[in-house]
């Protein structure tokens, strides 16, 4: 008997938090290939996430936010007979005979459009109101995102089911062997300020910068470095690095680009607090990951990031340079906070499970497989 066979849009499996949601959905998945046959579409099938027989890859090459990619991701839905076809990210090709699942992760591209060229902005806006019209389910990754797909493109609520990220068992506190041998690696030393997240625009990291700099003098200790671990245009480097020298902290300020994953779990366990002054998020997984090495956070305070690190953290107003400066230096100076901080955020991490997301993205897999079926019957 023939398995019933799914499809998923792994392409953006380097980015930052879609490439971490990709690999861990596509880790959890292979336990279910008994039940599904699946067909990965992929730009680099040497990736250790598609080295497994239970995943099928195919590679693809299309242009990410094009037409080709449109018309290339019908073809593998054709060709591979595709029950099922799930997209990680809004990018959903025109299908007939397939269900369709959508994975909408936030609505940055609607809600800061002076963030994307007018081309970008064009098809960002169609592809988002398509792809959340035409799927038959659309997941997303917490109750402040669903609220936005409601509000902003008129989903009706029933269509979208919220299933939460999760964090990685490799995210705990770490040994001091281990943070050693990786802060040697990098040239850092260890009690250093730490933002690590992709550098586009919304994740506000110039405000972590004027923080640091309202920090000066101020502090008993000297001013910590901040580093900076994240991939960005080099337009959105030279800007940052310029604003730093404007700031006169260019000498604490440390870009460390693209840190491999394997690295991240010491990168945060040797900082001293962890600073997210993002404007908006689907979800905010930095936060938990740090939180989940046992070290303290302070994050711009918006709907999705109060939702999921909460209490746990310390908010503050991601607009305000005064505001992220004070919650900085309570989470670098107040050890009673400090260690209340460390404490619930370890607890907190801990409710979200990769786990968890899986086993709830297959029951929508069956549950959408088994009304088709008996649409057929």
């Amino acid at each position: 008997m023939r398995l019933p066979r799914i499809g998923i849009d792994a392409r953006k499996l380097d980015d930052y938090g879609i490439g971490t949601y990709i690999r861990h959905l596509l880790s959890g998945l292979q336990a279910a290939a008994t039940r599904f046959d699946f067909r990965i579409a992929a730009r680099h099938p040497a990736d250790p996430a598609l080295q497994s027989q239970a995943l099928r890859t195919v590679v693809m090459s299309a242009t990410n936010y094009s037409l080709g990619e449109l018309l290339a991701l019908s073809r593998f839905v054709r060709r591979e007979g595709l029950d099922l076809f799930h997209a990680p990210h809004y990018v959903l090709p025109p299908l007939r005979k397939c269900r369709k699942i959508v994975t909408i992760h936030d609505i940055i591209h609607l809600l800061f459009p002076e963030f994307l060229s007018p081309a970008g902005r064009l098809y960002a806006r169609l592809m988002l109101r398509f792809a959340s019209r035409e799927a038959d389910l659309v997941l997303t990754v917490s109750e402040a995102s669903k609220a936005d797909l409601v509000a902003h493109l008129d989903v009706p609520p029933e269509r979208v089911r919220v299933v939460y990220n999760g964090v990685s068992e490799r995210f705990r506190p770490q040994a001091e062997q281990s943070l050693a041998e990786t802060l040697r690696a990098l040239g850092l030393t260890p009690g250093y300020v730490l933002f690590a997240g992709n550098l586009m625009p919304h994740k506000n990291v110039g405000r972590a910068l004027e923080a640091l700099a309202a920090l000066r003098g101020t502090l008993k200790e000297e001013l910590p470095a901040l580093v900076i671990a994240g991939h960005g245009r080099p337009d959105r480097v030279t800007a940052l690095r310029a604003q730093a020298e404007r700031l006169r902290i260019v000498t604490k300020v440390v870009f460390l680009g693209h840190v491999d994953h394997a690295v991240l779990p010491a990168l945060y366990g040797a900082a001293r607090a962890f600073i997210f002054p993002s404007l908006y998020e689907g979800f905010g997984l930095p936060p938990l990951e740090a939180m989940a090495c046992g070290v303290p956070v302070v994050y711009g305070r918006n709907p999705a990031l109060i939702e999921i690190v909460g209490a746990a953290g310390l908010a503050f107003d991601p607009r305000s340079t005064d505001d992220a400066a004070q919650a900085l230096a309570r989470a670098l100076t107040d050890e009673e906070l400090r260690q209340n901080l460390i404490t619930a955020g370890i607890r907190r991490a801990r409710e979200f499970r990769w786990s968890d997301a899986v086993s709830q993205t297959l029951a929508a897999y069956e549950e959408l497989l088994d009304g088709s079926a008996r649409g057929h019957a």
